[in-house]
């Protein structure tokens, strides 16, 4: 398990790499999800997923398990996805990961497994 100074590094080296821009704007559709694996190296450009996926890809990298959560911030069901890593919330909105008893403004959907292809899994 990585210490928190670790995790906000990886965290603030995405951050540093990523510029947002909607899907409708880079793919021309609502919503386009990518794998960790279709993640460059270097800059990217993308919505909440593609940064959520580029920390995964980081983790795993180092031999850490994550998963994606989806969540709808101030109360709206809006889709916001986000990385899970033990007990941390890392995302596009934030610099650096958050405890996600912080994140109360955030009503948590739905949770990925750790491995691509797994069954994702309702939060109620």
């Amino acid at each position: 398990m990585l210490k928190h100074n670790q995790l906000s590094k990886i965290v603030s080296s995405v951050h540093d790499r990523f510029t947002y821009v909607s899907d409708i704007e880079l793919y021309k559709v609502k919503e386009h999800w990518v794998s960790f694996d279709e993640i460059p190296e270097g800059n990217f450009s993308g919505d909440c997923e593609d940064f959520t996926q580029a920390v995964r890809k980081e983790l795993a990298a180092i031999g850490e398990k994550s998963r994606i959560a989806t969540c709808g911030i101030n109360s709206s069901r809006m889709n916001h996805a986000v990385c899970i890593y033990e007990n941390w919330v890392i995302d596009n909105v934030h610099k650096w990961p958050m405890l996600k008893s912080d994140l109360l403004n955030y009503k948590f959907i739905s949770i990925s497994g750790f491995n691509t292809g797994d069954k994702w899994h309702e939060i109620i």
